[in-house]
């Protein structure tokens, strides 16, 4: 995320003087307003103007113009008053040891300038970045800065205690004031991504979404607390009660399913032959066979099927199918009953 750079214009009041002095005071500590209401500007402390001079020294001397015919579109053509030879941070602000061409020296001592203008680079807080240029002006904007003439007092600065807003946000994050930018909105969004998992993580554990951290802490450790013995039975008693469980449900749906098939052969839905396969049907799906029992027709009336198993003296009874299948065959329905027992079917 790259930050937007400005350039600020500004000025102060040059002294009255026979010759201009050789160091001049460009930018003012703290933080100031323009005349014209622009700004604020904001130069931090002394580590901050440093950073500036880095920024504004680029091995070639800055210059100092008039009228800002550099930067302006008057259609004049820019001539050096002067030029930036060094820059040093002291704790009033930024000062430049300037070397003036002999016009410029005439000028400023016949009082035809009176105001030396800084030009400079600073982001959308204010804070400066860089020094870019000086011009001799007759419109002052910036009235702050200390007066060129060593003999005479400063102007007086009315830079607010208030921090300017990146150090506000510095603060809030645990940054120092030297954080960049782009440094600055890349820990804001690690904080935003860390709000929204303790968010996540509340709602999880039941919590509100403004749960504060030690609750969210404490609340997943009551989670996580071992498991305590007096709750739990070994493995081995589980296993056996599963089994015995498994036995007794296995018991009970056998007894449903004879129920259930000897009501169908009551019905004379369900003959001896089907039996077997009846019994596996309705010990698999009860609702099945049973919904099967309800529409299916009538293979024998209702009763005259005998319970399965050999009569007194051991001689099976036919049952109603037998019967058919030897009237069909002209045979002895008690007799085929008698031979299939002898044998053992």
């Amino acid at each position: 995320m790259s930050t937007p750079v400005l350039t600020a214009v500004c000025a102060m009041a040059l002294p009255d003087q026979g010759a201009p002095p050789e160091w001049v005071h460009l930018i003012p500590m703290g933080r100031v307003r323009g005349v014209d209401g622009r700004g604020p500007y904001v130069l931090r402390d002394t580590a901050h103007a440093a950073r500036v001079i880095a920024a504004s020294g680029t091995g070639v001397d800055l210059p100092i113009d008039y009228d800002h015919d550099a930067i302006l579109p008057n259609g004049r053509r820019p001539i050096a008053a002067g030029w930036i030879k060094a820059l040093d941070a002291r704790p009033d602000g930024i000062w430049g040891r300037v070397e003036w061409t002999t016009a410029a020296a005439a000028h400023l001592s016949a009082r035809e300038y009176r105001y030396l203008s800084p030009v400079f680079d600073h982001d959308t807080g204010g804070a400066i970045l860089k020094l870019r240029m000086a011009g001799l002006t007759n419109i002052p904007n910036l009235a702050v800065l200390t007066a060129l003439a060593a003999q005479e007092a400063p102007l007086t600065t009315t830079p607010t205690a208030d921090p300017p807003p990146l150090t506000a946000v510095c603060a809030a994050l645990g940054l120092p004031d030297t954080t960049s930018p782009d440094q600055i909105a890349a820990v804001a969004a690690q904080a935003r991504q860390g709000a929204a998992t303790l968010t996540t993580v509340a709602r999880a554990l039941g919590l509100p979404d403004t749960a504060p951290p030690d609750q969210i802490v404490t609340t997943a450790q009551a989670r996580g607390a071992p498991p305590d013995p007096g709750q739990y039975v070994p493995m081995s008693q589980f296993s056996a009660l599963s089994a015995d469980l498994a036995a007794m449900r296995g018991r009970l749906d056998a007894d449903a399913a004879e129920r259930l098939v000897a009501q169908a052969q009551a019905q004379g839905k369900v003959t001896p032959a089907m039996r077997e396969w009846a019994m596996g049907y309705a010990a698999k799906d009860q609702q099945g066979f049973t919904a099967w029992a309800s529409a299916a027709p009538v293979l024998v009336p209702p009763g005259a099927v005998a319970p399965p198993g050999p009569a007194p003296g051991g001689v099976s009874v036919p049952d109603a199918t037998l019967t058919a299948v030897c009237a069909q065959l002209g045979l002895d329905p008690t007799k085929a009953a008698r031979a299939a027992t002898d044998k053992g079917e």
